[in-house]
This record gives structure tokens, C-alpha cells and sequence, in this order.
């Protein structure tokens, strides 16, 4: 086809109000996650919770803060 190319969708806002929600609040409930070791877990419930009801778009936060708790995981707990 004669046409130009299309950016790739990633889903994130999808994967944070399902998959990556239930990862994240497991997350903060963890006392050993580097999430409660480097960030304030009111904060980041709050940013969680605004993304969730629509009110804030924190898409990037929330998964740059999905990403780190993974690397924390794997390399430093």
C-alpha cells in the first residue's frame, strides 16, 4: 500500500487499569518493594487512584514507576 507508516500503539493506559493496577497496588502493599523504599506510597496511591477515575493523566509516571519496582525486584531484593 501507498501509504504513509503508523506509529505502534502501546496500550499502557489499558495495562495500568488492569494488569499493571493490580501489580502496582500489590506493589504498595509490599514493605519490601523499592517502591516503599524510594517513594511515598500516599503519593503514589494518589497518583494511582486520579489515573484510575480519569481525573489526571499520570500514564508515564505510573509506568516509569512500574518499570523501576521491576528492575528493583530483579537486581537489588
Amino acid at each position: 500500500a501507498n501509504r504513509p507508516k503508523l506509529p505502534f500503539y502501546v496500550p499502557i493506559n489499558d495495562w495500568i487499569r488492569d494488569t499493571l493496577n493490580k501489580e502496582l497496588r500489590q506493589s504498595l502493599g509490599d514493605t519490601d518493594s523499592g517502591l516503599n523504599r524510594y517513594f511515598n506510597s500516599n503519593e503514589l496511591e494518589r497518583l494511582l487512584n486520579e489515573h484510575i477515575s480519569g481525573k489526571i493523566n499520570h500514564q508515564k509516571k505510573l509506568f516509569s514507576l512500574w518499570a523501576f519496582d521491576n528492575w528493583f525486584k530483579v537486581f537489588i531484593s
